[in-house]
């Protein structure tokens, strides 16, 4: 239990903990000398707490203070239910999501009208409504922007080392430069005309996951989001053609739960240990849980 827990990770230490299967999942990275990162969100479904809120509260963390990004990876609810909660409460980070989006981010930005509102999700549109609004407050106050675009091979946050401080980036390895053309294309025919009942099928926000690679002091970290395969010049497959890590990671978070459609026998082998450390939160809802004992015998290396 979350409120069982009292002792946060030392100056130097790296922790990865991960929130689920709650509505949702999240991500809380320590990367050392009190600098943290929030990834996805989890609402705990007895006591409506947001998962990752409740563990830095529980180890007194302030999340106002300590946190520098929040990361929405994609737009479904099992990942950004209760995230705009995060970021308003993490008032010195900056929010991340993917640059290729989907029609609710897209509706977000230009709060689009009653009519076109009928053919979003109106979860996720709320939840990106109010990120965006919080973004623009803090702004105005900041002056700067604080909403960050995640594409591949982009660093998102870095700490240079000093005498007393390791070093550490975070680096976004997804979307593609494909999966951002994809998007735009599935975009402009996402949004039918006022009273056009026929509705274009829209990319699937799997795809356009954001996923990251970590490096902290002597650690590496790869946290696969729900990243799928495929298609050609999205996915795995493009970051394996783009990614070249100066050194292996030790963790994986297993991308889409476990599912065999975001598993690459390639990131295994060009991306991870020996023997890394894999960490996935299960899905429960829907016709097919995950993972499944044929998605673990998958995953086993």
């Amino acid at each position: 239990m979350i409120s069982s827990l009292t002792d946060p990770p030392s100056e130097g230490e790296v922790e990865v903990s991960l929130f689920g299967p709650g509505k949702g999942e999240s991500c809380v990275v320590h990367l050392g000398n009190d600098d943290w990162i929030i990834v996805d969100s989890c609402i705990d479904q007895r006591s409506g707490e947001n998962a990752a809120l409740s563990y830095l509260s529980a180890i007194g963390v302030d999340p106002s203070a300590a946190v520098r990004l929040v990361v929405g990876t994609h737009a479904h609810d099992d990942h950004i239910a209760g995230i705009a909660e995060v970021f308003d409460a993490c008032s010195e980070s900056s929010f991340v999501s993917s640059s290729a989006l989907v029609k609710e981010e897209f509706a977000s930005l230009l709060e689009v009208d009653a009519a076109l509102q009928l053919h979003v999700r109106q979860s996720s549109y709320s939840e990106y409504r109010r990120l965006r609004a919080i973004t623009r407050d803090r702004g105005i106050v900041a002056g700067t922007a604080c909403w960050k675009l995640a594409l591949e091979q982009r660093a998102l946050w870095e700490r240079p080392a000093s005498s007393t401080v390791s070093s550490a980036r975070v680096l976004s390895v997804s979307p593609s430069d494909q999966a951002v053309s994809r998007s735009l294309i599935a975009l402009g025919k996402s949004f039918p005309q006022v009273n056009t009942p026929r509705q274009h099928p829209a990319v699937d926000p799997n795809e356009l996951s954001v996923a990251l690679w970590i490096d902290a002091g002597q650690h590496s970290m790869l946290l696969g989001a729900d990243l799928l395969k495929g298609p050609a010049g999205c996915g795995w497959q493009a970051v394996l053609a783009t990614h070249r890590p100066h050194r292996r990671a030790s963790l994986f978070k297993v991308p889409h739960h476990g599912a065999p459609n975001a598993h690459h026998d390639q990131v295994f082998e060009d991306f991870l240990t020996g023997q890394p450390v894999a960490v996935l939160a299960p899905y429960r809802a829907g016709k097919t849980p995950r993972p499944s004992s044929e998605d673990v015998g998958d995953s086993v290396r």
